[in-house]
Order: structure tokens, then sequence, then C-alpha cells
């Protein structure tokens, strides 16, 4: 008991309890509005919080970005990627080689114009 005293200090309400007398039926009467709010009269706006509106701006921008990252399609793994990237630089690979058979073919055509044929070399 003196521990529990010792932590929670000394409030009445914990001291009631531990004593076990005065036993009263704790119950709060209705006698206004849902939170606390006060009436308003016909026509008046509520005035909001200062709370609300930095609560209400961060939910709809969390809103917003949650659906936007799921519009967004997105590679699902790395090996999308390295398809990608093997095809490009395949059809690289593929263009240099074209470019060295296209440049030995033009080679061999001007050593024939000027050397003659290889036949009558011989």
């Amino acid at each position: 008991m003196s521990q529990l005293r010792r932590l929670f200090g000394r409030s009445t309400g914990l001291r009631v309890a531990l004593r076990g007398d005065k036993h009263e039926e704790v119950f709060n009467e209705p006698g206004g509005r849902l939170f606390g709010e006060p009436l308003r009269k016909p026509g008046e706006k509520r005035k909001w919080d200062d709370w609300e509106l930095p609560t209400y701006v961060w939910i709809v921008g969390t809103v917003v970005m949650w659906w936007g990252f799921k519009l967004v399609p997105r590679e699902e793994s790395f090996q999308d990627w390295a398809l990608v990237e093997a095809k490009a630089r395949l059809k690289e690979r593929e263009a240099r080689l074209v470019e060295k058979k296209k440049a030995r073919e033009e080679t061999e055509r001007q050593s024939t114009y000027f050397m003659g044929p290889k036949e009558e070399l011989e």
C-alpha cells in the first residue's frame, strides 16, 4: 500500500480507492453537447480549433500521396531493369558490328578499285 502511495503521490481518488470508504457513484450528468462544444445560434458557423486545419491537411496530403504512389507503375525487381539494359547493350553491339562490316566491305571495294581484281595480281 505504501509503495502505491509513494508511486502515485497524494491523489485523493487513489486514497479513497485504497481505503475503501466513501463509495460514491461517479457519473457526469449530460449538460451540453458532444466534446463540450457550446450551443450555437441558428445560422452561426462553427469555429475550428487550432489543431483541425493542420490535421485535415496532413490527412488529405497523406491520402493524395498514397493514391499517387499506387497509380505510378513500379518495376517489380532488378531483373526487369537488367533485361532492358541487356537489350539496349545488345542493340548497341549489333549496330557496331554492322558498322564494322560496312567499313570492311567499303575498304575491300576501294582496294579492288585501285588494285584490280585479286586474280590479276597472281
